[in-house]
């Protein structure tokens, strides 16, 4: 998911790229390795268009290789953007001025809405702490939402072993659950398939809060350890009731039962999935090495890392 934002958010960002770029954790790509020189990368390119060029009329027939003129595409964009207030939050690229910026600005957005908020995350390992949050918001009358990949949907099996062992409590926080499918409706397809080519499964790897349907916040933030206290992130929080509307339909779309499991507890107390009038016992299927490591992913002891 990705904004295309106008007006003074645009100085925010470049003066925050412009911080990383000259940050002291910043340095020239040519250090990486010393095997690189002009000749190799001569070499490399003309590899590259061959590959392109002997793909031009099957796989790349929708893909035109040569530069297009988007004036026309570029033209129509301000009728399709709406009006908001937007904010550039980023963490801080020194370690030793790193304060979590971010993890807390959306820490107070997810503490002021009181109607509803629905998460989208391609990882959701929750702590303690998160857990009893999402509870209270719960209990309290909150409308709680998650969105996340089932196995067949995710692009990081070892993450889904370590979300295995939260689910239940997930579930029980009175949160809804919805695990994104790996073969979702043919109308989700559209956004990830473009002819001749067909995913053989399509994975989800949405990044997004939406509040009470009238402010959002969309970046680079997952709902695990690394990222919420390893890794630097950025976003933007969005305060627009049309734009935060429509990221919520999308939101509902993707958690619908065509495209996502719902996970809740049956009568007897057990887990259960279901989707296209399905009921499952047991986790949706997936292949079997993506089931081998998930189910080797969450033996280790590496929560914190991932």
């Amino acid at each position: 998911m990705d904004v295309l934002a106008t007006g003074p958010v645009v100085r925010e960002v470049s003066r925050g790229f412009d911080r990383y770029w000259n940050s002291t954790e910043a340095y020239p790509g040519a250090l990486l390795t010393k095997k690189g020189d002009a000749e190799l990368l001569r070499e490399s390119r003309a590899k590259f268009g061959s590959v392109l060029e002997a793909e031009r009329a099957g796989r790349l027939r929708n893909f035109p290789i040569e530069r297009q003129d988007w004036s026309r595409e570029l033209a129509g964009l301000p009728r399709k953007m709406v009006d908001g207030r937007a904010t550039f939050v980023q963490d801080e690229p020194e370690d030793e001025e790193d304060d979590r910026h971010l993890v807390g600005r959306v820490s107070e957005m997810i503490s002021s809405e009181e109607r509803e908020l629905q998460f989208a995350s391609p990882y959701l390992i929750p702590s303690d702490r998160g857990i009893d949050l999402v509870a209270g918001k719960a209990a309290s009358g909150t409308d709680v939402s998650f969105l996340v990949p089932s196995l067949s949907a995710s692009d990081h099996a070892i993450v889904d072993g370590h979300y295995d062992r939260s689910r239940k409590r997930l579930v029980d926080t009175g949160a809804s659950l919805h695990e994104f499918r790996g073969d979702p409706s043919e109308r989700v397809r559209k956004f990830a398939d473009t002819d001749p080519i067909r995913s053989d499964r399509v994975t989800l790897h949405l990044k997004a809060v939406v509040g009470n349907r009238d402010r959002c916040f969309v970046g680079s933030l997952n709902l695990d350890p690394r990222a919420l206290k390893i890794n630097t992130e950025s976003g933007m929080m969005i305060e627009s009731a049309e734009l935060s509307g429509q990221l919520a339909e999308i939101i509902d779309l993707y958690s619908s039962d065509e495209n996502a499991w719902k996970v809740s507890r049956d009568p007897d107390g057990r887990i259960q999935w279901q989707s296209r009038s399905e009921t499952r016992r047991r986790k949706p299927k997936a292949r079997w090495t993506r089931k081998v490591a998930s189910w080797f992913g969450g033996l280790l002891p590496i929560k914190d890392q991932i």
